[in-house]
């Protein structure tokens, strides 16, 4: 969770700066969702571009981005927040299948923005990471932006993996350690009823003595009057 936010925060603050660099203001004014909440910065929704997108399935794959795409990068992260259950698992599944079909890299980075949404079912910063793996060699045409953007999203999404591995390794030790403290109280436990049955023993024993002893007493007096024994 606390991962997640800071992901979310550097994001937010990388789209900020991409909005007041040093091209000037960028053509983005307070954008108000309204449907599919489309962008319109370049890298919009697939759910929201039905022509588009079939206009652009047969294009040739391209690394060099529109102008315009260095504010939609993280514009689309801060849009696909805002959807709704249904809105979000249909836009994953347009862009897992696209991104399938064409290998894309506006649908990679769409399904790398996606799989870091916190607490979806979409959530998998191991499959982000596999994701950012495929830009590797690639250099977007010197574009600083972007380049910079994937390698924050690397950083965080490093960090990220090496907490969840902390995290399954604390939750097994704590899993051991609850598992040794069932076991030892089940040890005590046994131990317990053992004590138990052993005092138990022990009540029996000392009445049986007790029993022999009164016999022995009445044994000895009636040999001390001369009385014969019955």
């Amino acid at each position: 969770m606390i991962e997640f936010s800071k992901i979310r925060i550097i994001i937010l603050i990388f789209l900020v700066s991409a909005l007041t660099g040093c091209a000037g203001p960028a053509p983005f004014s307070i954008l108000v969702r309204q449907g599919s909440a489309v962008t319109d910065l370049g890298l919009i929704p697939r759910s929201s571009e039905p022509a588009a997108a079939d206009q652009q399935a047969d294009q040739p794959k391209s690394i060099c981005f529109a102008k315009q795409e260095r504010h939609a990068l993280t514009a689309y992260y801060y849009y696909i927040q805002m959807f709704s259950k249904d809105e979000l698992k249909n836009e994953y599944d347009l862009v897992l299948a696209y991104f399938k079909k064409n290998n894309g890299d506006d649908d990679r980075l769409r399904l790398i923005f996606l799989s870091l949404l916190p607490e979806t079912p979409y959530s998998d910063t191991e499959y982000a990471s596999e994701l950012l793996a495929g830009f590797q060699g690639v250099n977007f045409g010197g574009r600083p932006d972007i380049l910079g953007l994937i390698k924050v999203l690397d950083t965080l999404i490093s960090e990220q993996n090496k907490t969840g591995l902390e995290l399954a390794q604390t939750r097994k030790h704590f899993e051991t350690l609850r598992r040794s403290r069932i076991e030892s109280r089940d040890v005590l436990k046994n131990l317990t009823l053992k004590l138990e049955k052993e005092q138990k023993q022990n009540k029996i024993l000392l009445r049986q003595l007790r029993e022999l002893k009164n016999i022995e007493e009445i044994i000895t007096d009636r040999e001390k009057v001369g009385l014969p024994e019955e």
